[in-house]
């Protein structure tokens, strides 16, 4: 799998509407213009598994949230639905870091109670390249991975941000 994968889905929970939708809730939602695009690695990426190959996909037209879903979004529907708190992090619960956590149908669950859908997995890609606008920046939004990614090398680890706190891609 390679890095603009895992940065993907690296502790990350948007939500998308159809853009017919009627989405009841305080979600900012950034609405992406269909297309065609590349889809998986390319063959000179060697960090790819075998049915992760390039080929070209079309999506349309879908609104999706600016940011990842807060953890104080997250912990209002554990409270009004009984739901079970994630297990909480080394770093801690800050309401306005993403969550984490949190398996798929936990994500698939709070979509579902805030009126809308996970983005597939085509959506997802499509718009962390940046849909029809994309600059064909190596990671969703520039070339330097730090503008854009909660990541970690050598000495200077990232390990939390609030959401919308980094650079957003095209």
């Amino acid at each position: 799998m390679n890095i603009r994968n895992i940065l993907c889905l690296i502790c990350s929970l948007f939500l998308t509407l159809s853009v017919n939708a009627q989405g009841k809730n305080s979600v900012k939602w950034v609405r992406v213009e269909g297309g065609e695009f590349l889809m998986g690695c390319s063959s000179a990426d060697k960090d790819c598994y075998p049915d992760e190959a390039e080929h070209k996909v079309y999506v349309s037209t879908f609104a999706m949230a600016a940011c990842e879903v807060t953890g104080e979004k997250y912990m209002y529907f554990c409270e009004q639905t009984g739901r079970q708190k994630p297990k909480e992090p080394p770093f801690g619960w800050q309401s306005q870091h993403p969550i984490v956590n949190v398996t798929w149908q936990d994500a698939a669950d709070y979509a579902q109670w805030a009126g809308c859908r996970l983005p597939t997995e085509a959506e997802r890609e499509y718009a962390a390249k940046g849909g029809r606008r994309s600059l064909d920046y190596r990671y969703s939004g520039s070339n330097q991975v730090v503008a854009v990614a909660v990541h970690q090398t050598g000495g200077s680890d990232r390990k939390v941000h609030d959401v919308a706190s980094l650079s957003p891609n095209e």
